[in-house]
């Protein structure tokens, strides 16, 4: 339980933003620095479409990069 704790401690607090997505791209998981990034609260960014925070010009290599990785079928970090 405690290296749990520690994990999402880590995870939480990290200087860096990281997200967690499903295949069709939904957002599972953000830390805080992600939300405080995008300016928002963690909750209302669970479930939704990361692509509604990318600028419209990048929205074709977002979905490119996305099925690729649905497409390998391997974990990405």
């Amino acid at each position: 339980m405690e290296t749990q704790t520690s994990y999402v401690q880590l995870y939480d607090f990290a200087p860096v933003g990281y997200v967690t997505l499903s295949l069709k791209g939904l957002t599972l998981k953000v830390n805080l620095t992600f939300a405080d990034m995008l300016l928002m609260e963690r909750r209302y960014l669970i479930n939704q479409p990361l692509s509604v925070h990318i600028i419209s010009d990048d929205q074709n290599i977002y979905y490119r990069h996305l099925q690729s990785l649905s497409e390998s079928k391997t974990r990405r970090i």
